[in-house]
Order: structure tokens, then sequence, then C-alpha cells
């Protein structure tokens, strides 16, 4: 028996270390393919008919056209099941378009309308399921 030089000690230590490189691969293999098949077989929950979050339209309006306060109001008469709001946003308080929001609310059953400190308009629809205003 011949004491083993060290280039043969490196030539085995490398044989072991991508032996057991290998082994690992394939063992992650395998372990991957087991995963994605059991999340394959769970069933999905079947969806809320009833679950309808409440949500937040942010419209960007500048200046004004013809067909701006149709265009608008069908914002705000979409049939949603939950409650929403709509914000309307304008670069400038002096833009004429600040006065479209505040008319929705006038005239339909929006909620309210109002431009404070920041250029920000809201028109807010009550829930029809929860039966008050949002």
């Amino acid at each position: 028996m011949s004491p083993h030089a060290p280039s043969d000690l490196l030539a085995i230590a490398a044989e072991l270390l991508t032996a057991l490189l290998t082994v690992s691969g394939i063992a992650y293999c395998i372990l991957a393919l087991w995963s994605v098949r059991r999340f394959e077989r769970t069933p999905a929950p079947a969806p809320d008919p009833t679950f309808a979050p409440g949500i937040t339209i942010l419209k960007p309006v500048k200046g004004v056209d013809p067909r701006m306060h149709a265009g608008l109001a069908s914002h705000c008469a979409q049939n949603y099941a939950g409650p929403f709001e709509i914000l309307f946003g304008v670069s400038s308080l002096s833009d004429p378009a600040v006065a479209e929001p505040s008319k929705l609310a006038i005239e339909g059953s929006f909620g309210r309308a109002a431009c404070g400190n920041r250029p920000v308009s809201s028109a807010r629809r009550a829930s029809p399921a929860a039966g008050q205003q949002v």
C-alpha cells in the first residue's frame, strides 16, 4: 500500500464533492416535482359570490368638453355590488373641470363633493348592500 499523493487526495475530494452536489440536485428535483404534483391536486377554495370589497377609483380630470359630464356620471352610476368611491383629481383649483364633480353630487345621489385646500374632488355613492354612505 502506497501513500496517496496530494494530487490524488485532491482528485478524490473533488469527486466526492461533485457526487454530493449531483445527489443534492436530484433530491431537489424530486422534492420540487412532488410539491408541484401536490399543489396541482389541492382543490382551490370556491370564490365567495358575496365578496365585493370597497374600491377607490382615481379619475383625473382636466379641462371641460361637451360630453365630460355624461362620462363622469357614467363612472358614478356603475353597477358594482360593493361600496366604491371616485376621487376626481385636478392639477389646479382654477381648472374649469373642478366644478364638474360638484355638479354630480348636487344632481344625483352620489354623496358629497369637496374641493378644499387640496386639488381633489370626490363623489361617493351609497353602498346598496350596506344601505349607508361609504
